[in-house]
């Protein structure tokens, strides 16, 4: 039941976001959400999550998620929780699919045009430039979205992906 609601209210962020008189109930459900990503085990719920964000920050659309502080505050609390994740001493799948979620998220804060909210639990700095430097020494490999090259992926350094998340994560 909890997975199916999560991924109601995440599916909903973009048509949320745009209504500035319902962000109050999200910023509420922050910790809710926090709880159930903790107690979640596995990368299961994380991947989840990162699908449905990485649509409601699609390019392809106005991110109004990006103004809702609900957004980064999961995107925060995933980052928590992947941090726990990666122990192993070659790059899983998952890590991967998370990776590729971190950089979709960076290119999206990067290109809005919007107002882009705080957290309403900011990660610390040292935290997340921690979990960046953990995954970036993995052997991860590059995994292309459909249609895209390998050119059109390189918009985006790991540096300025690092400043981008600490610039506005943090």
């Amino acid at each position: 039941m909890y997975r199916a609601t999560w991924r109601g209210v995440l599916r909903a962020l973009p048509a949320v976001a745009r209504r500035a008189t319902h962000l109050a109930l999200l910023h509420a459900l922050h910790a809710p959400h926090a709880k159930y990503i903790q107690n979640s085990t596995g990368w299961a719920a994380v991947l989840e999550a990162c699908a449905m964000l990485s649509e409601a920050v699609d390019p392809a659309r106005t991110p109004h998620a990006l103004t809702c502080s609900f957004t980064l505050s999961a995107v925060c609390t995933l980052i928590e929780k992947a941090s726990t994740l990666v122990n192993t001493p070659e790059a899983t799948s998952n890590e991967r699919q998370w990776t590729k979620f971190l950089k979709t998220f960076a290119r999206a804060l990067k290109n809005t045009t919007l107002t882009v909210a705080r957290p309403a639990k900011p990660l610390s700095e040292a935290k997340l430039l921690y979990h960046l430097k953990q995954i970036e020494s993995r052997s991860t490999i590059e995994i292309l979205q459909r249609g895209k090259t390998a050119a059109e992926f390189a918009d985006l350094s790991k540096a300025e992906m690092a400043e981008l998340l600490v610039k506005h994560l943090c």
